[in-house]
């Protein structure tokens, strides 16, 4: 969650900006892989084949210190589902009093550029008194925090109260979901695969610490647990080859985030996470990369010969019909020639006659 505001309480820290990526890169190259916590939270299912569009996410809004100028404010995750369903999601990992108004400010700008829609009908079928004059609706996407750190103070919802007039409020609410509450089997069961890279967060508090230190026995089968369900989902066909590839390597690049100053923990999941000899998906891309180039020459070579067929044949038809037109008017200047040598001969002959009657004699011309 990210703003150019100056005020600290708008602030994120730097480290935050890790989560948000491995979150944004999930949900963009494997979005059906949000379903699952669609369903968990909202009750909300979605075949696999879904259309899902990620919408933008950065916005203009007034400067905290200075209202009078513009600054950018800037979502996590944006997504519309079926052409209809808005979802935001954002990533925390620390607790933050102003959380609930981020989250109305973010949810307001999404609204306006996504959730109006002219439901004239469907207000007089609720009941709803709309005015006639402007019969529009303002829907607010569906949104979760991702809180990702353990802190036991931090509530299961974020909200404020908003005030529309003297007489009638509102409450705004936002569901907070808790990644480290889970354990890996629940995670298992309701195929949060989502969750997994940002699971070994749980251990950062017991790192170098004197009292119940994290042991490498404990962090080792806590990561070997984690590419069983990889491998159970890829089994089951909920992520595919590359996708689980994805997956270890966004499991790695929290464990180098999180066990930097941990340099014998972080070797070990290291080595858990690196195939030792190279594995089938990574033979089958390099494979599918051979016949992918080799398709191609050979496509390639086809059309070159096909479209060289093709061009030499117009151009054998072109220089054909060219030559005939050529030689057609080649024949008529001949043609010319020929009358105008015979006019010539027949004013000859006539001229020898005259100059015969007359007593001239004349060699043969």
């Amino acid at each position: 969650m990210n703003s150019n505001s100056t005020h600290s309480q708008f602030s994120s820290p730097p480290a935050q900006k890790l989560w948000d990526s491995i979150l944004k890169s999930i949900i963009h190259h494997m979005p059906e892989q949000l379903f699952p916590l669609l369903k968990h939270i909202f009750g909300k299912e979605y075949p696999k084949d879904t259309s899902v569009e990620l919408l933008a996410a950065e916005y203009a809004a007034p400067g905290k210190s200075a209202p009078q100028n513009l600054s950018s404010i800037f979502a996590d995750v944006v997504k519309r589902i079926v052409g209809t369903d808005l979802y935001h999601l954002e990533c925390q990992t620390e607790k933050d009093e102003y959380l609930s108004f981020r989250m109305f400010e973010y949810d307001t700008h999404i609204a306006l550029l996504y959730g109006v829609s002219k439901e004239e009908q469907t207000n007089a079928a609720q009941g709803i008194d709309a005015d006639r004059n402007s019969p529009y609706t303002l829907r607010f996407p569906a949104s979760i925090i991702l809180h990702l750190d353990s802190n036991g103070t931090v509530s299961e919802k974020s909200a404020c109260r908003i005030h529309l007039s003297s007489t009638s409020q509102i409450l705004y609410t936002v569901t907070i979901v808790k990644v480290q509450n889970y354990s890996l089997q629940q995670i298992r069961e309701n195929h949060l695969t989502l969750f997994l890279p940002f699971t070994l967060l749980r251990f950062r508090p017991r790192l170098n610490v004197k009292r119940n230190p994290v042991t490498q026995k404990e962090l080792t089968m806590f990561v070997n647990k984690i590419i069983i369900i990889l491998k159970d989902e890829l089994l089951e066909r909920n992520i595919t080859q590359r996708q689980y590839k994805d997956y270890i390597n966004y499991i790695r690049m929290a464990a180098d985030q999180i066990l930097i100053q941990n340099p014998e923990l972080h070797e070990e999941v290291t080595k858990m996470l690196t195939p030792i000899i190279p594995s089938y998906s990574d033979m089958e891309d390099e494979i599918t990369e051979r016949v992918t180039a080799k398709v191609t020459d050979e496509v390639t070579a086809k059309v070159t010969n096909e479209v060289t067929a093709k061009l030499t044949g117009k151009m054998t038809a072109e220089f054909q019909k060219k030559l005939q037109d050529e030689t057609a008017l080649l024949n008529l200047k001949l043609q010319k020639k020929d009358s105008q040598l015979l006019a010539a001969n027949s004013e000859n002959i006539k001229l020898r006659a005259l100059l015969k009657t007359h007593g001239i004699a004349v060699g043969e011309l």
